[in-house]
């Protein structure tokens, strides 16, 4: 009885020693595959979320045609939103922030809901002069309120003292018409060293100001449908960037054109996580049962 006992100790000590092992395999590889995790499993594809790193503008020194050195705020880094002209150190570029998800989760909506929860594209009023022309701006006439956001908000920033809200939205409040989840695809075939060209279709993305919806998915021009934006990926670092330009089509600023700037890094699904974790509690579960008495 006594050989019996001391067999299964043995064998349990050498199963606890074994799952010390694999415990330990498993993080290592959790950490040293942690980037080639953020690609998908046919490597196309970004999964994940994607940051976004903060605009920033700082005082900097500028030393003038005369020699004399003036003192001018300047865009130094970061993501943006500018209207009219890429350019952000114009007056009308805004300094993006992430807002309480952190960023844009891929494959899934960051969406707002605005009050009433309703889309409203032109002519959603109806005919209620008789005209014969429907009647109400694109986008118009919600509740000038901060919007709900069920997932949390991807992008926050102010705009001309206002607080602006991005949603990446599944049905447009501007347009009534449905959008596919954010996505992000990887070009191989481009890469030079670790960096390679992307592409992402950000048409849910959707802009709530003082009142008003606006759809700002890539679009230069409204009267074509939504494009792509495009920027690079870094296979190593992860960094990030994305760029696009969106004309508005309809509501009280149509035709405004919108160039929006993102960077940041990518958050990998944590695939490695879920390993960790269901190999750990498979052997507890495992010890449990083997445990001598």
């Amino acid at each position: 009885m006594a050989d019996k006992k001391y067999n299964l100790t043995k064998e349990y000590n050498m199963q606890k020693k074994l799952g010390l092992f694999l415990l330990s395999a498993i993080t290592f590889s959790s950490l040293s595959t942690q980037s080639a995790l953020a690609l998908s499993v046919d490597g196309t594809h970004l999964t994940g979320l994607l940051k976004v790193d903060p605009g920033i503008k700082e005082q900097t020194e500028v030393v003038t045609a005369d020699g004399s050195v003036i003192v001018v705020t300047a865009y130094t880094g970061g993501s943006y939103f500018v209207m009219n002209q890429n350019n952000p150190n114009s007056g009308s570029a805004a300094m993006l922030r992430p807002g309480t998800a952190g960023g844009i989760a891929l494959g899934s909506y960051n969406n707002f809901v605005l009050n009433p929860d309703e889309p409203r594209p032109t002519g959603w009023k109806g005919d209620i002069d008789g005209d014969g022309i429907p009647d109400g701006l694109a986008g118009t006439e919600y509740d000038n309120v901060p919007p709900v956001y069920p997932n949390g908000s991807p992008v926050l920033f102010s705009f001309f003292g206002n607080d602006t809200y991005v949603g990446l939205n599944p049905i447009g409040y501007q347009s009534g018409e449905a959008h596919p989840a954010p996505s992000v695809e990887i070009d191989m075939s481009s890469c030079v060293a670790d960096v390679c060209s992307i592409t992402a279709d950000f048409s849910a993305w959707e802009v709530f100001w003082n009142g008003s919806a606006f759809e700002q998915g890539p679009r230069p021009d409204n009267t074509g449908p939504f494009g792509l934006a495009t920027g690079t990926y870094n296979l190593i670092t992860n960094e990030y960037n994305l760029g696009w330009s969106s004309q508005i089509k309809g509501g009280p600023f149509n035709n405004v054109i919108g160039f929006w700037y993102i960077e940041g890094t990518v958050v990998p699904v944590p695939a490695a996580v879920w390993l960790f974790g269901s190999g750990l509690i498979a052997l507890i579960g495992f010890g449990r049962n083997k445990k001598p008495a």
